[in-house]
């Protein structure tokens, strides 16, 4: 399933830049794909060890089925 990943001039929270994730390819050994999926895996590791990001989703998302 394809994904569109729109860049930015600067990064902030919440955009990047092209060259940013070009960096990371290159650093890795990856294409740019497996870079974006790898930088994704590791918020997902991150949020969910620091947030149990996993715990509210299910939560929310049981709510949400219900109402």
């Amino acid at each position: 399933m394809p994904l569109v990943i729109r860049f930015s001039e600067r990064p902030s929270q919440f955009e990047t830049t092209r060259q940013r994730l070009r960096d990371i390819a290159e650093f890795l050994g990856v294409s740019q794909n497996k870079a974006a999926a790898h930088a994704i895996n590791q918020l997902w590791d991150h949020l969910n060890r620091r947030q149990d990001m996993q715990g509210e989703l299910e939560k929310s998302r049981s709510e949400t089925a219900s109402a």
